[in-house]
């Protein structure tokens, strides 16, 4: 009994951060609301399928394209105070055209804990968290 409470407790205090805990604003899933001026109108939540994730220095772009079928793909990304560059090595790396991104890209950036924007030249990407 003992040692399963040691166990527990272990477990409970190496848990599931990162960056000694620092996990930030970026940290986790990210779906896209509306991008402009590429399409000119809003996305309805609920008929997007574009998502963008973070997790230590890796990130995944993700568009579901069907129930049960998904593309993705993996990069890394470095975050400076008012910008981030993206790196995309590994996946489907079609997906990065649903976005309308490069392969590697910077761009402009803003969040806060609900919202992030990102921005090129006269383009934005605002996604809101999931």
């Amino acid at each position: 009994m003992k040692y399963l409470i040691v166990l527990s407790l272990s477990l409970l205090i190496s848990g599931c951060t990162q960056n000694n805990g620092q996990i930030g604003d970026l940290f986790g899933l990210w779906i896209l609301a509306e991008k402009y001026p590429t399409n000119h109108t809003e996305i309805n939540n609920q008929d997007s399928r574009l998502f963008i994730a973070f997790q230590g220095e890796i990130v995944c772009l993700k568009n579901i394209v069907a129930p049960h079928s998904y593309k993705e793909c993996f990069g890394k990304y470095k975050l400076s105070c008012d910008s981030i560059t993206f790196e995309f090595l590994e996946g489907d790396l079609s997906i990065i055209n649903d976005f309308n991104f490069n392969k590697k890209e910077t761009f402009g950036i803003n969040t806060s804990k609900k919202k992030l924007t990102l921005s090129k030249e006269q383009c934005y990407w605002n996604f809101s968290k999931y």
